[in-house]
Order: structure tokens, then C-alpha cells, then sequence
């Protein structure tokens, strides 16, 4: 129904910067990138990274060299991005 989202900003969750070495999980797999995009959505609290990866993973059998990983949506997605000071 309209207007029934209420999207939740998660403190432990924030933006990064192009260029920021990030690591974290996207659809349950580890990785370690960096960020080539940083992109609030349009029309939503939402916010999107794209990331190059390190290694390539393999997502549900599809083997990715960047992901998009958002964070701030209306339901958590379970995927997560921080900074990575090892890197």
C-alpha cells in the first residue's frame, strides 16, 4: 500500500567514497574491493556502491568482477559494505 515503507537508516551501515577499499558480504559470499561508484537512489533513502572487486565470486553460479551493493533500503538486504583498513 502507499506510503506503508518506511525505510531505516542502520548506523552500522554508511556511505563510502570512490576510491574507498571496502570489504564485507553480498548474498552470503566475502569479498574485498574497491569503490568505483557511489550513488544515492533517486526516489528512495536507498543508497548504492558499486565496488571491483579484488577476486571474482560466484553468485548463484554467475562469477562477478564488480557488484552493486545497497544499503539503506526498505527491508534489509543482509548484504553489508564497510571499510576495509587492511587494504
Amino acid at each position: 500500500m502507499k506510503g506503508d515503507f518506511r525505510y531505516q537508516v542502520d548506523a552500522e551501515q554508511q556511505a563510502h567514497p570512490v576510491g574507498t577499499r571496502v570489504k564485507g558480504v553480498f548474498y552470503g559470499v566475502q569479498y574485498r574491493g574497491v569503490v568505483t561508484a557511489s550513488t544515492p537512489h533517486s526516489r528512495s533513502l536507498a543508497h548504492i556502491h558499486q565496488v571491483k572487486l579484488d577476486q571474482p565470486i560466484a553468485v548463484f553460479g554467475v562469477v562477478r568482477e564488480r557488484i552493486h551493493v545497497p544499503i539503506w533500503e526498505p527491508a534489509p538486504s543482509g548484504h553489508t559494505i564497510e571499510a576495509d583498513p587492511t587494504g
